[in-house]
């Protein structure tokens, strides 16, 4: 697991199971299994950055055990973003070179192959940052989340 966090909770552990059952299936995540104590869920893929950071999870678990009530969740839609992310960025490079290998073939090196890759070097710094801030985002997102349904489960 990518993401694992446990909270003490005293409370109505089916309202909790209700309300994440609420927060999660609107964003494309399908009830995977569900008891009287736990609920899990997979699906969801993460395509753009401005979309709800809970898209980034592929598989959440939450599950209340006695006087505890833990998290955990899988980044895979995190990492397939930016596996994809990174295969069009290395192809559109490739195809930049190719094409200016073709059309300046009695240039010199630098005119073929450094001036067409030359725009896709910021994206090795961007590329982590990038990363960085969207699993931030969504581990921030499920903190507050755990925190909602722990506040949620001893109000019931």
């Amino acid at each position: 697991m990518d993401y694992e966090k446990t909270v003490p909770f005293e409370g109505n552990l089916s309202k909790v199971i209700e309300l994440a059952t609420s927060v999660f299936t609107p964003f494309g995540l399908a009830i995977a299994s569900r008891s009287d104590s736990s609920v899990e869920f997979t699906g969801a893929n993460l395509w753009i950055t401005s979309q709800n950071p809970f898209v980034a999870i592929s598989r959440i678990r939450i599950q209340g055990t006695g006087t505890q009530l833990t998290l955990t969740a899988d980044l895979k839609g995190l990492q397939r973003l930016f596996r994809f992310v990174g295969l069009m960025l290395c192809g559109m490079a490739l195809a930049f070179v190719l094409v200016f290998g073709l059309f300046f073939r009695q240039g010199d090196l630098l005119t073929r192959v450094v001036l067409p890759v030359l725009p896709f070097v910021p994206w090795i710094v961007l590329f982590p940052i990038l990363k960085y801030v969207i699993r931030s985002r969504t581990c921030q997102a499920l903190d507050i989340l755990l925190q909602n349904l722990t506040i949620v489960g001893r109000s019931a």
